[in-house]
């Protein structure tokens, strides 16, 4: 009678505490991969988006998971060397080399573009209306197209202005600014800035 009844007791906690137990620290949703989640991963995590649905005729809302698999492409300028005094078709100018990392453009449509500023930090305005240095606005850029060899890797531009097309302010010295801009072209109108850099101080001096 007694070993029957401690029988019956043994399987009622076995139903009632260790089961439910083992369900909680190890079933769907356990408590365990909460508590101690790092000793269960594998690999590296991906970023997980819950899309919501609110189209459903019903009223109803449902949400499904979508992995985001998608790497945004990146660029960054690193360096702005420039050399004066130097000549291009018979022209008296400054180089300008734009150094610059990228990932994830492989073999995508860049456009470096370098545009020019007064002291006060005003755009330069284009006088000559030379149209290869010339801005939809008005103002004084330079620019070329490039594409990265690989996805990640370090690319180098080199452009040239020719001083006569930065109006000086007739005085003996006249100070500009600078700065560096990386363009991705999805179409010939439309592009997206992936990088402006900090501004860089020049000046040049009155020849007359």
């Amino acid at each position: 009678m007694i070993e029957g009844l401690f029988k019956i007791l043994l399987v009622v906690i076995l139903l009632v505490v260790i089961i439910p137990l083992v369900l909680l620290l190890f079933g769907e949703g356990a408590l365990a991969y909460k508590i101690f989640g790092w000793a269960f991963s594998k690999g590296n995590k991906q970023e997980i988006v819950i899309q919501r649905n609110d189209d459903t005729q019903d009223n109803t809302v449902t949400y499904h998971q979508v992995q985001n698999t998608e790497v945004k492409p990146t660029a960054t300028v690193k360096h702005i060397f420039v050399d004066h005094n130097t000549h291009e078709d018979g022209e008296k100018g400054m180089t300008i080399t734009v150094e610059f990392e990228t990932k994830n453009l492989k073999d995508a449509d860049l456009y470096c573009l370098v545009r020019f500023y007064n002291e006060d930090g005003s755009p330069l305005a284009q006088k000559n209306y030379n149209r290869k240095y010339l801005s939809v606005n008005g103002n004084v850029i330079v620019g070329q197209y490039t594409s990265p060899t690989y996805n990640d890797c370090t690319t180098k531009t080199t452009l040239f202005m020719p001083y006569d097309e930065l109006p000086t302010n007739g005085t003996e010295r006249t100070d500009f600014i600078m700065d560096a801009s990386i363009l991705h072209y999805h179409t010939e109108t439309e592009y997206d800035v992936l990088e402006r850099s900090r501004t860089y101080s020049f000046y040049l001096l009155n020849d007359d």
